[in-house]
């Protein structure tokens, strides 16, 4: 009897520090990640990129800050004029890279590495292109205010918006689309091709 128990309790030690190997190893590369985000050079923010959403598929509990890093990275002072002064050579292709990121892991919302129901804060970015198209935003908020768009097309293509929060934001346009509506051109906007479905649902863009 107490050999078994003995046996047990150092089963749960063993796991225990095993669990705390393997979150100390998460959070190494967390650390890792954010800081190739931070890096001069352009091809090692785009190794961050794909290190912080191979972290976020890996890391379920902090799944949600991962996605928080990257919808920061977006939200950071974009110069898009290559002659201007905090221009950054390659930043466009480290952007649109994240926007693809984030759309992939949109595109299947059964997938154990889904991140359909989970919170996107774009407010105040600059989207100079991208391609969401496919996506579904399910159960968790988007928020685009005071998002500009500028010098590209933004594709929603058979995007679904549902079962979140709008927010809004004072001066800014707002546009509503009905329940179920087919996928069409938002006029006045350089997006494309989106849908919102649910109770009451909304999406808003500045224009």
């Amino acid at each position: 009897m107490l050999a078994g128990i003995y046996a047990y309790r150092k089963q749960l030690l063993a796991e225990a520090d095993a669990h705390r190997a393997d979150a100390s190893q998460l959070a190494d590369r967390y650390t890792t990640a954010a800081g190739q985000l931070g890096h001069d050079q352009a091809a090692v923010r785009l190794a961050g990129v794909y290190a912080l959403a191979r972290l976020a598929d890996d890391w379920q509990e902090q799944r949600q800050v991962c996605i928080d890093v990257l919808c920061a990275y977006l939200r950071m002072p974009y110069q898009l004029d290559p002659a201007a002064l905090g221009h950054k050579e390659g930043e466009r292709e480290v952007r649109l890279t994240i926007i693809r990121v984030i759309r992939d892991h949109l595109q299947q919302p059964d997938a154990p590495t889904s991140w359909c129901k989970h919170s996107f804060d774009f407010t105040g970015a600059t989207f100079d292109g991208g391609d969401f198209t496919g996506a579904t935003f399910s159960g968790g908020n988007v928020y685009f205010d005071r998002a500009t768009f500028s010098g590209g097309n933004v594709a929603f293509f058979g995007a679904t918006f549902s079962g979140g929060q709008e927010r809004r934001s004072p001066g800014h346009a707002h546009l509503s689309l009905p329940r179920q509506t087919p996928a069409y051109r938002w006029r006045r906007s350089p997006i494309v091709g989106a849908r919102a479905t649910g109770h009451d649902e909304k999406a808003m863009v500045q224009v």
